[in-house]
């Protein structure tokens, strides 16, 4: 049983995910990362930023959040 387990396990590949910050009403990436860290900082940043300015331009909060990071 165990051989077959082993069998069925992907080889590794040295690979390196890239993150992508993806705003919701546009598919486009804004920007990307190969460090998930720096790509969550930057997408709680412009979060920050969007919500600031929707409770400065309409006095409530947003309902939603904005920005989501995507993983290749």
């Amino acid at each position: 049983m165990n051989d077959k387990v082993t069998q069925l396990k992907p080889k590794k590949d040295n690979r390196q995910p890239i993150y992508y910050i993806v705003c919701e009403g546009n598919r486009n990436p804004i920007a990307q990362s190969y460090d998930l860290v720096n790509c969550r900082m930057l997408r709680d940043q412009l979060e920050d930023l969007w919500t600031q300015y929707w409770e400065d331009e309409f006095k409530n909060k947003p309902l939603t959040n904005r920005y989501t990071i995507h993983v290749n």
